[in-house]
């Protein structure tokens, strides 16, 4: 990849800026109001990916936590923020003479995509309408299924794909039960590239308060409010269930620093925002949680919940065809950008 992303936690949101400093290189993000653990500020986390040689956090002054990268070289940054849980996300990109010098080569293809049928032909869309068959998914308080509203939005989805000339595949494409296992398996055996699983969202007594679209990527870890509940709910079609915890902490802790993981979040991010864009619900963010249908994929992968079922104006608005077609509409943009702008080597 061009570039080295470093997420920051944060306890509570906050201010924050980021510049750069020469002689030597270097870059800083200051957070606002925040102390650093004293054990934080006595070390070095040493990257060596060459273009981040060094992470070191230090007390600025007594309302000011920086955190330093220092660099290789000179190198093009940006950085942006993101909630529920909060943190604070920056993106340094290769640059300096080693940018200089690609710059005046021609480029290969796999490693500058251009967009059109020659690049998307090649690139396989994995749609994983959730649940189905004897797993109906959450149930909304007039009894809308979940499985029913997610095959909607996976139908219309696969015609504006395939009528773009991208190869798409559906796990199922009428009410049936797949196991999540098999439903991973499934998009490897296609060499999907990439695998997006729909869901709509719930919690107990159908709070009104509970509303919005989050996006999840695969972790170890339960990152980001509700994310326990969520990966609790959508696990249990797996074989492996109820003690399926155990078993992805394993797994997973040994992916977390793969490329799929990395190139999964790029995706969820153009994602959230481009269904948050068309809906106009509330943006809940991306989060992370173990989750079984994402764990064995090869390729960039999410679970997209696009509104809460269990709340009942967000309900009738998964009843209606118009939503599903711009949660549809909403995905294949996001689907097609990606695929169109991240090289072969990308996952």
């Amino acid at each position: 990849p061009d570039k080295t992303r470093v997420v920051i936690d944060l306890s509570e949101k906050t201010e924050f800026r980021a510049d750069k400093l020469i002689n030597p290189d270097r870059i800083f993000i200051d957070i606002m109001g925040s102390i650093a653990k004293l054990e934080d500020t006595s070390k070095q986390i040493k990257i060596d990916d060459g273009v981040i040689k060094t992470v070191r956090t230090a007390q600025f002054n007594e309302e000011i936590t920086r955190v330093v990268f220092d660099l290789y070289q000179e190198a093009r940054y940006e950085f942006f923020s993101l909630i529920e849980p909060d943190r604070v996300v920056i993106d340094i990109f290769k640059s300096g003479e080693e940018a200089a010098i690609s710059e005046t080569l021609p480029a290969k293809p796999e490693e500058k995509p251009t967009p059109g049928p020659e690049i998307t032909g090649k690139r396989v869309v994995i749609i994983d309408p959730g649940h189905g068959g004897k797993d109906p998914g959450a149930i909304g308080p007039t009894g809308l299924k979940e499985k029913e509203v997610t095959l909607g939005i996976a139908l219309y989805l696969e015609k504006l794909l395939k009528n773009a000339g991208i190869p798409t595949y559906l796990t199922r494409s009428k009410d049936e039960f797949v196991y999540l296992e098999n439903r991973t398996n499934f998009a490897n055996q296609k060499n999907g590239f990439v695998f997006v699983s729909l869901h709509a969202n719930s919690v107990l007594n159908h709070r009104p308060s509970a509303e919005g679209i989050e996006t999840f990527v695969l972790s170890s870890k339960y990152i980001g409010a509700s994310a326990r509940d969520v990966a609790d709910r959508e696990n249990r079609a797996s074989r492996a269930h109820p003690d399926v915890d155990t078993d992805l902490a394993l797994i997973i802790a040994d992916l977390e620093e793969s490329a799929n993981i990395k190139y999964s979040f790029d995706f969820a991010d153009i994602i959230q925002k481009k269904l948050v864009e068309y809906l106009k619900l509330k943006n809940r963010g991306i989060k992370q949680a173990p989750f079984v249908v994402l764990k064995g994929a090869n390729m960039a992968a999410v679970i997209v919940e696009v509104g809460f079922i269990s709340n009942p104006k967000e309900e009738k608005l998964l009843k209606t065809n118009k939503f599903r077609e711009n949660a549809a509409q909403a995905l294949f943009e996001a689907i097609k950008y990606y695929i169109e702008n991240t090289p072969d080597n990308g996952v």
